[in-house]
This record gives C-alpha cells, sequence and structure tokens, in this order.
C-alpha cells in the first residue's frame, strides 16, 4: 500500500465525527429526545431499584438474572441506569446513540474494509427508526448498548472464521463477545 493510499483511506474516517455531530443534533434538536424520556428503571421498579443499587447489594449480582426486576439479565439495563444517574437521561440516549453508530462504522470498516459500506452501515445504524420505541417506553435506551454488543459479536466471529493469523485472538474476543451479549 503507497503514501497517498493510506493517506486517502485516513481521510476516508473524516466524516465520522460529521455524522456523530449529525446524529446528536437529530436526537437532540429534531426528536427532542430530552421532553419525551424518563429514567426508567426508577419509574417501573421503584423498589426494585432502590435494593439492586444500594451499598449493600455487591456488585456481581448485577451480572445475574435480577429477580426485582422480573428476573431479567439486565446487564444493558444496569449500564444505562448507572449512565443517567451520571450524565442525565437525555445525554445517556445521546452518548449510546453516537456509540453505536462509531462502533457500527468501525465493524463495517472491520468487517469488509470499505469506506462505502461503513459509511451507509452507520448512516442505516444511527439514523434509522428502528430504536423510536424507546420514545414511549424508556428501558429501551439500553437498545443501543445490546446492539454494540452483537455487532461485535458477529465482528469477532466472521473474523475468526476467516482468519488466517491470529485466530486465537479472534476467537477470544468473540467469547468476549458472546458473554457481553448474552449479559445485555
Amino acid at each position: 500500500m503507497t503514501m497517498r493510499d493510506r493517506r486517502v483511506r485516513w481521510l476516508g474516517w473524516l466524516g465520522l465525527p460529521l455524522l456523530v455531530y449529525a446524529d446528536v443534533f437529530l436526537r437532540r434538536t429534531l426528536e427532542q429526545a430530552d421532553k419525551h424520556l424518563y429514567a426508567f428503571l426508577p419509574y417501573f421498579y421503584p423498589v426494585g431499584e432502590k435494593l439492586i443499587f444500594s451499598p449493600a447489594t455487591p456488585w456481581w449480582k448485577l451480572l445475574l438474572p435480577i429477580r426485582e426486576f422480573t428476573g431479567v439479565w439486565a446487564g444493558a439495563l444496569v449500564v444505562t441506569h448507572l449512565t443517567e444517574l451520571q450524565i442525565g437521561v437525555a445525554n445517556t440516549w445521546y452518548l449510546f446513540n453516537a456509540i453505536l453508530l462509531v462502533v457500527s462504522f468501525v465493524t463495517a470498516w472491520l468487517a469488509f474494509e470499505s469506506l462505502a459500506f461503513a459509511y451507509t452501515f452507520a448512516i442505516c445504524i444511527g439514523f434509522g427508526t428502528h430504536f423510536y420505541h424507546t420514545y414511549l417506553v424508556t428501558g429501551g435506551m439500553a437498545s443501543p448498548v445490546i446492539a454494540v454488543c452483537f455487532e461485535c459479536l458477529l465482528l469477532c466471529s466472521y473474523r475468526f472464521v476467516v482468519a488466517e493469523h491470529r485466530a486465537s485472538w479472534w476467537g477470544a474476543a468473540a467469547a468476549l463477545s458472546t458473554i457481553a451479549a448474552a449479559l445485555s
């Protein structure tokens, strides 16, 4: 690969921050997410939220099915709630969508090394309507986190299958991605 090809490849990534800005602009200004979103766990599970996030609860219990939240594996809900406590509900939504857009771009590029496909995939994931259910029931705020886990799982599994070198690294990453997806 020539120096010019490397420069062109890196220049192709300059549009990614623009996509992230457009995604945040869409969520914040056009959708007015801050007017529609609320914290899910305190609203639907106020007693369970106080019990699970009390200092008496060991952190590893958050990795198991949580009886107080109807017995579901709630890793993504836990991450969402902890993030909401730090930066607020609407900012969590903006952050998770921006992370999903970036991860979509990077995983698509790592899988196929095509900037055209990476941009197309990131635009479809970042600007589609598939997460609009969150505005009705904000438990869907965890959906981008779950999508990130599955995108990483798909990438690592694909690269493990086609790898000529470093297959064990991709296999280990696929195993970790599988665990993250299962906990979500």
